[in-house]
């Protein structure tokens, strides 16, 4: 962090130590309700997200599409920087457990059970893709996918797959395009074992979506032509697995994936 960040840590008492801790709770797409309270148990995690939110680098969207206007949409939606999300997420990820000191395993454990992520059935997926559970996202994309509109279908896609996983995130496993594609095939080839000869199609797509959304959302893999040809492709194949008559939003959302390449 730059020296003047340091600075206004070290005035508002707060080592770098516990805002590596606080990082799950300061990367969430969401912010935490008042009433939420797993925050209490953690040191200073209140003063944190304050200091982090208010008075270092935070944006707001422009445009409301880039707050994901589910049913949890907040007025006050803000997204940390990049930069410092990054560095927070991957110095977490590095911690080990030995070290006597929260690890990401543990703070998202924490976080999925506070009361503000166990009240959002999407904010739920997110922490359990966040702590590997592939196999119960793909699990409530699929019982989700008829029974809400898809526009909403996407965005809690788009907003699950931000999730930053141990594995999925990891530098030495993202370092080429090539790594993430095998990454990509691993990952999917396990959860189709998992799931067994007589899986449903529309759930080896909602896999193959899941998966694959969450590496091009990985910050830490360098961007792979592939995937979002695969995301596309993946968006258009359950257009005729569809119950419902809004199927334009995966169209849309299949288009704006092919579109993401630059």
């Amino acid at each position: 962090m730059e020296a003047g960040v340091d600075e206004q840590l070290s005035a508002a008492q707060i080592d770098v130590d516990q805002i590596i801790t606080a990082a799950p709770f300061a990367t969430a797409p969401w912010l935490l309700s008042d009433k939420a309270i797993s925050e209490v148990r953690q040191p200073n995690i209140g003063q944190i997200l304050t200091e982090l939110r208010t008075a270092l680098w935070v944006t707001v969207p422009e445009d409301d599409e880039a707050a994901w206007a589910t049913d949890e949409t907040t007025a006050d939606y803000v997204e940390l920087h990049p930069w410092i999300a990054r560095g927070l997420v991957a110095a977490l990820l590095h911690r080990h457990a030995a070290a006597d000191r929260p690890t990401h395993a543990e703070q998202f454990s924490v976080l999925l059970d506070d009361s503000s992520t166990q009240d959002s059935v999407v904010r739920k997926a997110y922490c359990n893709l966040a702590l590997g559970r592939v196999g119960e996202v793909v699990s409530f994309f699929e019982r989700w996918f008829d029974t809400v509109p898809h526009r909403k279908w996407v965005k809690g896609v788009k907003l699950v797959t931000r999730a930053p996983d141990d594995e999925a995130v990891s530098a030495e496993r993202s370092a080429t395009a090539g790594a993430t594609a095998d990454l990509y095939h691993r990952i999917v080839d396990e959860e189709f074992r998992l799931a067994g000869a007589v899986s449903p199609p529309i759930r080896n797509a909602i896999t193959r979506l899941v998966v694959a959304e969450w590496l091009a959302a990985n910050p830490f893999a360098v961007p792979d032509r592939d995937q979002n040809t695969l995301i596309a492709y993946t968006y258009r194949s359950l257009i005729p697995l569809s119950r419902r008559a809004d199927v334009s939003a995966l169209a849309d959302a299949a288009d704006a994936a092919e579109g993401q390449w630059f």
